[in-house]
């Protein structure tokens, strides 16, 4: 028994030292399991993976053009280009498989191509950029940096240089520096319009000024940006040893870059309106103003000037011209086309006045109105009324055949586009007049004596200038229109916005002419009549000056002009609107605003050929140092503007450029000397350009006309930033 219990004794002790190997062989296999997996998680980068991802592959935004193809706004976001240098690592441990990105025979055969590249795009030497090159793959460089600031033109053209233009090698490194902001070559003229969000506009108190900074874009930036932005492209990619590698997928996307916008605007028009727009404000110290100038028949808009002081500055920072207000005299053209299109009146039906004793006011209705200055015919045909601007007169026109039928009048005003929403193409554009009906809420015994002469309701700038736009237009009127097309980088139109009729007649013929003939006489021998003497060409339109019942405390009054040139044949309209003015001297409409109009007024007619006389032509024996034209230009160009003159002078045609300075032509082949700055003063800016790009040499931007100065100044060795500063005038 004894002797049992012993063996017992050894089977169980054996068994134990078994099962002691077999759990220490386990713990081991296993710790040799886990420092596996350690080893290959943090300490092989030759065999590290990291998960596939999607990313975005950048694409070029948009760019804003002017009607004649200059550049408005451009967003140029920069990039940070990088190499991969890696060759090859060497393996560890016996059997392991070198991982090769660039075969040595590889990049020695093609490292002096890319030097060449590298230096052609970025500057430096050649030899400089080998030697970089070789440096860095010596070092085993996974990331060197080529170009910190480069934009997308750059990024397109460095995937195309040897080494990095293959994928199988995966040397090529891409990502998006900070965000640039957009360039305005034409500074703070119309930036508001464009889409520009001015520092001092989160001082404004409008709500859709806040709402249009807070979403980020504004104007017509904001309004297109998802054309202006194109589709960003998607590519898989795995992550092999924080190597990038390209995979097929069907969720791939191709990138597409973002479509351009041309505008109706016309920069010379919008500085001449700017500044005589501010001018004006300066001189009677008012609050804000807006011009809008507008083509008849296109409803093209030229130009939109807004200035609103602030701290002490004017800045374009609100939409005046897309502001609703009381326009005042200015809305009792609109009044006076209601009863003319109704038969209500002509133009020589003679209107009462009824001024009480010797004053110049009188009961209209159940209100009592009062007249600027007492007219001398106190019994006056409809023209003389309008052309006096009559408070009493109008009211009483309106009050004397619409008493009985009120609502008969508003629908005529209707009639006229002053229900219509304009959906002008930037954030916020949808604006819609507020001409109250008989059914509201608002409407009194009083309205009716008072709407007619531009009180109780409320219009935006654009929306007085389209209705006597299109009293300019014979009747038709057309929606204010500031883009023309959408189109890719290839020049292929995407999309093309064409004139867009919003009512085809207005009014009858008859009350087009008379009320036509009414504007006239506003300007021959109304209250306009001061303000265009002197002038080549006739002028229609009516003054405002209506006071601001918006305003708290000192009277204040709202200055205006609309209309339109040449009055026979209308070609442009235009409203100029000064709000405000704070100055201590009596004001008006006719003495504030026609200013600003006739200064813009006159540089039309002198930018259009069509409007001028017809030429004599310049005698061939005609002293041409007499000419004031001094400028560099294409001989092409040269050779056109003489035979428009009818002058029979030689243009060198052996050279594709010409000085042109004191009657003399000479060739200038100058501009093409290696690492020297050209000279480009008084030359345009789409030529200036030009010339600093055939050297290589990219140009800044300040102000716009032509060249006035440089910097360096021409014939300076070229700078290293390979960057020339130019500033311009639109005086050159």
């Amino acid at each position: 028994m004894e002797r049992k219990n012993k063996n017992t004794e050894k089977g169980e002790s054996s068994l134990t030292i078994r099962t002691f190997v077999v759990y220490l062989c386990i713990v081991l296999a296993s710790a040799g399991i886990i420092y596996r997996i350690v080893d290959l998680q943090f300490f092989r980068d030759d065999l590290k993976r990291q998960p596939t991802k999607m990313e975005k592959i950048l694409v070029e935004r948009g760019i804003i053009f002017s009607c004649d193809g200059h550049v408005l706004v451009q967003r140029v976001p920069k990039y940070i280009i990088a190499m991969d240098t890696y060759a090859q690592e060497p393996p560890k441990k016996e059997g392991e498989v070198a991982q090769v990105l660039v075969p040595d025979t590889t990049f020695n055969r093609h490292v002096g191509a890319l030097a060449d590249s590298l230096a052609a795009l970025f500057g430096k030497t050649s030899a400089e950029w080998e030697k970089k090159l070789r440096n860095a793959r010596a070092e085993k460089r996974r990331y060197l940096v080529l170009c910190k600031d480069a934009d997308i033109s750059d990024y397109s053209r460095v995937r195309t240089f040897p080494i990095l233009n293959k994928k199988e090698y995966n040397s090529l490194s891409v990502q998006k520096a900070d965000a640039n902001g957009p360039k305005y070559p034409y500074g703070e003229l119309a930036c508001r319009l464009l889409g520009k969000v001015p520092p001092d506009a989160i001082k404004d108190t409008l709500t859709t000024i806040l709402d249009s900074v807070r979403s980020g874009f504004i104007g017509l930036e904001g309004h297109f940006d998802k054309e202006l932005s194109g589709t960003p492209g998607l590519i898989l990619k795995k992550y092999v040893s924080k190597v990038p590698i390209e995979m097929k997928s069907e969720e791939n996307v191709e990138p597409c870059d973002g479509y351009n916008i041309k505008t109706t605007l016309d920069m010379t028009i919008q500085d001449v309106a700017d500044k005589a727009l501010r001018k004006t404000l300066q001189h009677y110290e008012a609050e804000e103003g807006c011009v809008i100038v507008m083509e008849t028949a296109t409803g093209n808009i030229l130009a939109m000037a807004n200035l609103k002081k602030t701290d002490g500055k004017y800045a374009d920072i609100a939409d005046i011209a897309l502001a609703k207000y009381e326009p005042g005299s200015t809305f009792k053209t609109a009044s006076m086309l209601v009863a003319l299109n109704d038969e209500k009146v002509t133009t020589t039906t003679r209107i009462p006045l009824d001024y009480v004793g010797g004053g110049k006011s009188a009961k209209v209705g159940h209100r009592q109105v009062t007249d600027d200055h007492r007219l001398r015919d106190i019994n006056p045909e409809l023209w003389y009324i309008l052309a006096q601007s009559s408070n009493i007169g109008t009211a009483r026109m309106i009050y004397n055949n619409y008493a009985s039928d009120p609502q008969q009048y508003i629908d005529g005003l209707y009639r006229l586009g002053f229900g219509n929403t304009l959906c002008f193409p930037i954030v916020n554009g949808n604006r819609t007049p507020f001409v109250k009906s008989t059914t509201d809420k608002t409407w009194s015994k009083m309205t009716l004596s008072t709407m007619p002469w531009g009180y109780e309701l409320h219009v935006t700038p654009l929306h007085l200038l389209t209705f006597y736009n299109a009293i300019a237009n014979n009747g038709c009127m057309v929606k204010p229109r500031l883009v023309t097309e959408i189109f890719s980088n290839d020049n292929t139109i995407i999309k093309k916005y064409e004139v867009d009729t919003l009512i085809a007649q207005i009014a009858s013929e008859q009350a087009l002419m008379d009320i036509r003939s009414m504007l006239d006489s506003v300007v021959t021998c109304g209250t306009a009549r001061n303000g265009f003497r002197g002038v080549p060409y006739t002028v229609a339109g009516k003054t405002g000056t209506a006071v601001d019942y918006s305003s708290k405390g000192k009277r204040c009054y709202n200055l205006s002009f609309c209309g339109y040139f040449p009055a026979d044949e209308p070609k442009y309209s235009c409203i100029v609107l000064v709000k405000r003015p704070t100055i201590n001297e009596t004001v008006s409409g006719g003495k504030v605003a026609i200013p600003v109009f006739r200064e813009i007024a006159t540089i039309l007619y002198a930018k259009d050929y069509d409007l001028m006389q017809e030429a004599t032509g310049m005698s061939p024996d005609a002293d041409l140092t007499a000419i004031p034209l001094s400028a560099k230009v294409r001989s092409t160009a040269l050779e056109t503007i003489f035979n428009g003159i009818n002058f029979n002078a030689a243009v060198p045609k052996t050279s594709e450029w010409v000085n042109f300075q004191n009657g003399l032509c000479m060739e200038n082949e100058g501009f093409f000397e290696k690492n020297i700055v050209p000279d480009v003063r008084n030359m345009s800016l789409t030529d200036a350009v030009y010339i600093l790009e055939k050297v290589g040499i990219a140009a800044e931007i300040q102000g716009f006309g032509r060249v006035k100065k440089q910097t360096p100044e021409a014939n300076a060795p070229l700078p290293k930033n390979k960057k020339v500063i130019l500033e311009l005038d639109i005086k050159g």
